[in-house]
């Protein structure tokens, strides 16, 4: 029960800009259209054509045509990225790692108390 809240506030924070755009419309607001034209380009994206790109294994070094140094780990973290002398990332300090957390009941009701409430 205690987690329904909680997924009901993220679904509505999907659509807050469908109902800005409705709400304009019902309106009959001059933004409308213009607003309604930038919301489709947003939702009617087509996937880009891939045929110049190369496959590479998922944890070989890269170096990109800027110089740019680009590797990942085998979780899919950026684990290399270098630039002009400059390392923003290593094993020891990833970049965009995935975590995945879970919650007992203990620890969810304080998370939603605070997510639904800040």
């Amino acid at each position: 029960q205690s987690y329904l809240p909680a997924a009901a506030s993220w679904a509505e924070q999907r659509i807050f800009n469908e109902l800005a755009a409705r709400a304009l419309e019902e309106a009959s607001h001059p933004l409308a259209p213009e607003v309604r034209k930038e919301l489709s380009l947003v939702e009617q994206v087509s996937p880009p054509a891939l045929d110049d790109y190369q496959a590479v294994p998922s944890t070989s070094l890269v170096q990109l045509t800027n110089g740019v140094k680009l590797g990942f780990s085998s979780d899919g973290a950026i684990t290399t990225l270098e630039d002009r002398g400059v390392s923003w990332a290593s094993a020891s300090s990833p970049l965009a790692g995935f975590v995945y957390q879970t919650f007992n009941d203990t620890e969810w009701k304080p998370f939603t108390y605070s997510y639904l409430n800040d």
